[in-house]
């Protein structure tokens, strides 16, 4: 198995990986080999207990997503030239995370965003909205759509 690096772990999920044998044999065996850091956790995690659980509310113990919300340059044309426009800092990385981007993080089930430049004025004005945005989801959380909007 493998996917991403990024991962939101549980702290029964965290126990197991640093206290059961299984994961330790594995780490070891995937030891110095190529992109062990996207196969440990999804071949240690799917081979576990908690493949085949669910949670309380009966939805599965483990998502498939890493609620995290990263755009790579691909989709919009030649990466080369996104890299290019953004400068040394930023060559082969996803993409630097602006305004024009806040409707397709806002509709997905992201957490986290990467990557924010907030020594770029589009940078600043990302982090902005998105605090205001998860300002407004955290006061629904509470306490409605009225506490939302004071």
């Amino acid at each position: 198995f493998h996917g991403s690096q990024w991962a939101v772990l549980s702290a029964e999920a965290a126990s197991y990986l640093l206290s059961s044998a299984r994961p330790r044999a594995l780490a070891l065996h995937l030891e110095g080999t190529y992109m062990a850091d996207e196969t440990f956790l999804q071949t240690a995690l799917l081979g576990s207990p908690f493949a085949r659980t669910s949670t309380p509310r009966g939805g599965p113990a483990l998502l498939t997503h890493n609620l995290r919300y990263i755009d790579w340059p691909h989709g919009y044309g030649d990466p080369a030239h996104y890299w290019h426009s953004v400068g040394p800092a930023h060559a082969s990385g996803p993409m630097v995370l602006s305004p024009q981007l806040l409707p397709a993080v806002f509709s997905s089930p992201a957490a986290f965003a990467r990557k924010v430049d907030l020594d770029r004025p589009e940078g600043v004005a990302f982090l902005e909205q998105w605090d205001r945005w998860m300002s407004y989801k955290l006061a629904l959380e509470r306490g409605g759509e009225e506490a939302a909007a004071a």
